[in-house]
Formats: C-alpha cells, structure tokens, sequence
C-alpha cells in the first residue's frame, strides 16, 4: 500500500516550491520549538529529507543544497537524453553482438543484425560452437546465419527481437546487455572464443 504524500507533512507545514525543479520543501516548527523541514522530488511520496535542525540557516542551506541537487540531477538527464538524441551508430546488417552475464555461472549469447530500422535493430540469437576446456566450463563461437529455434510450440525463442542500438551496445533485457562481437574480415564476421561457466 502505498503512503500518500500528505501522510508525512505536518498540519501548518508552510510549502517552499523550487523554481528551477519540481522539488518541494515543507518547513514547520516541532513542538519544542525546533525548525523542522522536508524535501520532496517529483511525484515522490515519500520525502528525501525529514530533519530537525538546530537553527533556521541550518534549514535553509540544507534545503537549498537539495533543490541545487534535484536541478543537477535533471540537468543531467536532459543533457543524457540530448545526446541520445543526436547519437548516429554505425551499426551495419550483418554485425554480431553476445552477452555475458549471470550470478552463479556465466550464459553467453550470440546476437546478428538482420536489418536496421533507424536507431533501432533487428536481431536474431545464434546457434553457437561449444567447446569443454574443464568442470562446467568452456569457450564458444557463433554460428553466423544459422539461427536459435524454437523450443516447443508457442516458443518465442529465436524469434526476431527490434531494439534500440545504443553507443557501443545494444540492451536486450532488464538483465542482458549486448556489446558488439569480432570484426570484419573478407566479408565475414570473426572473433575470440567467449568463456561460459555452468557452475550452478
């Protein structure tokens, strides 16, 4: 259940907007008598700062530093999503790409770009090249053009997946990152063996 922003400021609190963000501060006194003051983000529910301070400066530097800190973090942000904006990759049809990723073991996959739709590829898994160098332990290669298929019916394994080519990787999910594979060579695409792991 989710706490509604007004649960935490207290009943007299005085809102202190920021002009250059959508941060917001709260000031009000304790019943002891002690400035007291929070800090809100955006839509955030939950404040970044709820403190007692020993004197109204102290309140008021505080509350400026965060205000200075939410402007800086937004200022990034737009600067991140200009560059994202006027990034130009040179992704080309053909490219190979391959995860590495994984907490008890290390899962490697291999990733070619079958067409370009503006920033954003193609792409479809490889079929791979294994090779057993110890205990649950290897290197593998892939297999160009020779395509992952699927498993059992209804299986989107293999399928052809659209994502945004970023600079120098392309994230396929909230856990796999792609990062470009081997060079071109005489038309074909070749590289070093990748290390799996299969300890779990």
């Amino acid at each position: 259940m989710r706490i509604p922003r007004e649960f935490y400021i207290p009943k007299g609190a005085i809102k202190v907007a920021d002009r250059h963000s959508d941060a917001v501060a709260y000031v009000h006194t304790n019943a002891r008598g002690k400035p007291c003051g929070m800090v809100f983000f955006g839509k955030q529910s939950k404040p970044v700062v709820n403190y007692q301070f020993r004197s109204e400066a102290e309140r008021e530097r505080v509350i400026r530093d965060y205000f200075g800190r939410k402007q800086a973090w937004d200022a990034r942000k737009r600067e991140a999503r200009d560059e994202a904006k006027a990034f130009q990759h040179a992704a080309k049809v053909g490219d190979l790409y391959r995860t590495s990723w994984g907490y008890d073991q290390t899962n490697v996959e291999f990733f070619e770009i079958i067409e370009i739709r503006g920033k954003h590829a193609i792409l479809r898994e490889l079929q791979q090249v294994r090779e057993t160098t110890g205990w649950e332990q290897g290197r593998c290669v892939p297999q160009s053009g020779k395509y992952v298929e699927p498993r059992y019916e209804g299986d989107k394994h293999g399928e052809p997946i659209r994502r945004l080519i970023q600079d120098g990787r392309i994230k396929i999910d909230d856990v796999r990152t792609a990062w470009p594979w081997g060079k071109r060579v005489a038309g074909a695409v070749v590289g070093a063996p990748v290390g799996w792991t299969n300890y779990a």
